[in-house]
Order: structure tokens, then C-alpha cells, then sequence
């Protein structure tokens, strides 16, 4: 049985683009993969504590970046350009990803220099704000979230 067929548990099984798909389809490295998953799913499972993790790794991809430990693949394969941005939309559609979150997500996938991380940072920060002022409530997607800690209901 194909990876994508068998999903672990089952309530996070998506009919869409999954996001390790988007993943390895556009080489993305390690820090700006875990930083468009936590991006990707904050409304469906952990909320606020989500996007802080994507603020957390963004934070770790800049600061990598500023030292030259990580370079955009955008300049070590710059072939993937044009595909990468058409995947990139493709996913975000799926996954019915906000502007905000379309915007993270692209800046972090296909990056060139770190302005373009400054950007997806501050356009998370925008959506813990966003959170922080509009809480919804819980779903039967989202349910299982702890929400004992934040009385925002994130």
C-alpha cells in the first residue's frame, strides 16, 4: 500500500495535496518544510502553538541563512523555479490555505535571500494575531487541540 493511502491516525487522512508531496516535489529543505507544515495545518490542529513553531523555524532557517550554513534552493537549483511556483499554488488550493497562509508558504518554499524569510515571518506573525484576536471554536477536525491552556480556545 502506497505511503499516502496508509495516514497515521487516520483523522489526519486528507483527500488533497499532502504536504510532504509539496515537500519533495520542490526540494525544500529541512527547517522551511517543517515551517510550511506547521503553517499548513494550524486551523485543523494545534492553533496558535502551530504558527509559534513556523515562527520558531523560520527564525532558525534566517539565522542559518545569515551564516551560510543554508542556502535557497532557489540558487542551487534554479531549474525549479516556474514548476515550483505552479506546485506551490497547486497545494495551497487543496488545502484551502488563506492568502496569509499562501503567502508564508510560497515566501518559505521557493526563498532567495533572507528578506524573503523576514516576509514569511512576518506574515505568520500577522496570523498569530489574527488568531489571537478571532478564536474559533472547536471542530471535529480540530478537537483534539489543548485548549485547557489558552482561553482564547487556541
Amino acid at each position: 500500500m502506497p505511503a499516502n493511502d496508509e495516514r497515521v491516525p487516520k483523522h489526519y487522512r486528507s483527500d488533497g495535496y499532502i504536504h510532504w508531496d509539496l515537500i519533495i516535489e520542490t526540494h525544500t529543505e529541512y527547517l522551511a518544510a517543517n515551517a510550511t507544515k506547521y503553517i499548513s495545518r494550524w486551523r485543523k490542529k494545534n492553533g496558535l502553538q502551530d504558527l509559534q513553531k513556523a515562527v520558531h523555524y523560520i527564525d532558525k532557517l534566517i539565522e542559518s541563512a545569515k551564516l551560510g550554513f543554508i542556502e535557497s534552493p532557489m540558487r542551487v537549483l534554479p531549474e525549479i523555479n516556474e514548476p515550483d511556483f505552479a506546485e506551490v499554488a497547486k497545494f495551497c488550493l487543496a488545502n484551502n490555505l488563506s492568502e496569509r497562509e499562501q503567502i508564508a508558504v510560497t515566501e518559505l518554499i521557493l526563498w532567495r535571500n533572507t528578506d524573503d524569510l523576514e516576509n514569511a515571518r512576518d506574515t505568520v506573525n500577522l496570523l498569530i494575531e489574527e488568531a489571537q484576536s478571532k478564536p474559533v471554536p472547536a471542530t471535529d477536525s480540530n478537537k483534539h487541540a489543548d485548549r485547557a491552556k489558552d482561553p482564547t480556545g487556541w
